[in-house]
């Protein structure tokens, strides 16, 4: 009956959609929940196991926005496993393959909105982050959402696209603060088309009007971000990447290729994706830029505006990003992740135009692409990725007496413990950050008293104890029965805390 209704074309777009987002959900769900629940994934859960009112309260004074853990609080009720925790990431991640499949064929043509669906459907970084109880897949999505009702509503009177676009940005603002680049992205595309006096009154008062809308919605929260920022929030940034080098902006673009598998992948094959990958880019900017139509499309936005406007969205907020964290650090590939769709775009319109031109040479670049993705995203699923809290757990359930105590360094790895612990073990978060001297003293003067025996779980090297202070008090003070090191984790260190020695 369906297909009936619609025309052979429209029936066989639907069912090619259909089958990218099988693809992309098989990819999301497969092994959703072998690995461990790692750190950020347990502080997801411990904010977002709280009343929507702590929730706002206790983000307030973290360094995120309290809209994804709101949405996780709601999605509790498929579980607390790790597959159930995840699949929330996991289902916007596919939503995210259908959005971009929908603004790769506004943009440019149903072929380059598929294969551009098809590039996120395989990435492994996407894949990646959508396996994780985080938020940056969630911004993404709202980067793809805001990007078509931009062009949606850009050229049409009535103000419902630019509502849309107004509240899509200000979920953007409310999920993670790097979605601030995209606004950016958007305005200087904006600024562009007014130098090419391409804009009506009616198209620059919707997006002023949209601007003014998302910033009031975003007020109450201000005053937030800027007492956040002074009070040093994302320090770890500093410490763990500190001002990116050039090194750094290329692994960017890199991760959005063949992602974080790169380095399991043979030399040959990731150096074939690189060529391949600039090749095609290189052939999209030249046609956009060669690009001499001089009638744009019923939106107003020609081939060259679509064109120069992904390669704004994907190429100007890395770039400030990249340049404003040689001032202040905070610059992490994750946060780069609401550019990876512009990327796939730019590579779907290079791809696109072969397969126009030469059918069987097109296929056969997108098929070898689409393979190294697969290879990848296969690596990093068949391999340990994460720490491995949960066998760390299960061992110290078995081994740890009623009178001992576990004592993570930096002390936020109690979160994954007590994940999996429950009340099974005593696991204390007072290894003081950052570690000195008197701090470490006072944190073990009490703990040791009640204490029959101390775990210390210790990630040597970390910053908030480089110099092992926390290790070197026990030492210098309590027979060590047992050490151990464990990859991912770090060092296990057993004390005997009797009393002769207290």
């Amino acid at each position: 009956m369906l297909r009936r209704m619609l025309s052979t074309h429209e029936y066989a777009a639907w069912l090619m959609l259909a089958g990218l987002l099988f693809l992309a959900g098989f990819l999301r769900f497969y092994a959703l929940g072998t690995e461990s629940i790692w750190l950020d994934e347990a502080t997801s859960l411990v904010v977002a196991d709280n009343t929507p009112a702590q929730i706002v309260t206790i983000t307030a004074e973290d360094i995120h926005p309290p809209l994804y853990y709101l949405i996780l609080r709601a999605w509790l009720v498929f579980g607390r496993s790790e597959a159930a925790l995840r699949s929330l990431s996991a289902v916007i991640g596919v939503l995210s393959v259908a959005a971009l499949y929908g603004l790769g064929r506004a943009l440019w043509s149903p072929t380059a909105g598929a294969i551009a669906a098809l590039l996120l459907a395989v990435s492994p970084l996407h894949i990646w982050y959508s396996q994780e109880t985080r938020m940056y897949g969630l911004a993404l999505l709202w980067s793809i959402v805001a990007s078509a009702l931009l062009y949606r509503a850009w050229g049409r009177s009535g103000w419902s696209y630019w509502a849309g676009y107004a509240l899509t940005i200000a979920l953007g603002m409310y999920t993670h603060y790097f979605f601030g680049f995209v606004v950016l992205a958007h305005a200087l595309f904006v600024g562009y088309m007014l130098l090419r006096r391409n804009i009506s009154r009616a198209d620059l008062l919707g997006w002023a009007g949209a601007q003014l809308a998302w910033l009031l919605a975003f007020t109450p929260w201000i005053p937030t971000v800027f007492r956040q920022i002074r009070g040093g929030g994302g320090a770890w940034v500093a410490h763990v990447v500190g001002h990116p080098t050039v090194q750094v902006l290329w692994d960017t673009y890199i991760g959005f290729t063949i992602g974080p598998a790169r380095e399991m992948l043979p030399l040959w094959a990731r150096r074939g994706a690189y060529v391949v990958y600039l090749l095609i880019l290189a052939g999209a900017i030249w046609m956009i830029f060669r690009s001499r139509e001089k009638e744009a499309s019923s939106h107003r936005w020609t081939r060259k505006d679509c064109g120069l406007f992904c390669l704004i969205w994907c190429i100007a907020p890395i770039g400030i990003a990249w340049l404003a964290s040689q001032v202040k650090p905070m610059y992490a590939l994750r946060y780069m992740l609401p550019f990876l769709p512009p990327f796939c775009l730019l590579a779907a319109v290079g791809l696109s135009a072969l397969v126009k031109r030469n059918p069987a040479a097109g296929i056969i670049l997108v098929g070898m692409l689409v393979a190294l993705n697969l290879a990848g995203a296969w690596m990093l699923a068949s391999t340990q990725q994460k720490p491995d809290w949960r066998g760390l757990t299960a061992y110290l359930v078995e081994q740890a007496g009623e009178g001992d105590v576990i004592v993570p360094e930096p002390f936020w790895n109690a979160k994954p413990l007590r994940y999996y612990a429950g009340d099974a073990l005593s696991v204390s978060d007072v290894a003081p950050l950052p570690a000195t001297d008197g701090a470490v003293a006072d944190a073990m003067a009490g703990l040791t008293e009640d204490a029959d025996r101390l775990w210390l779980i210790e990630d040597v090297g970390h910053y908030g104890d480089a110099d092992r202070l926390l290790a070197g008090y026990l030492n210098a003070r309590y027979p060590l029965l047992h050490t151990e090191t464990l990859d991912g984790i770090g060092e296990i260190s057993l004390y005997q805390l009797d009393d002769a020695t207290k």
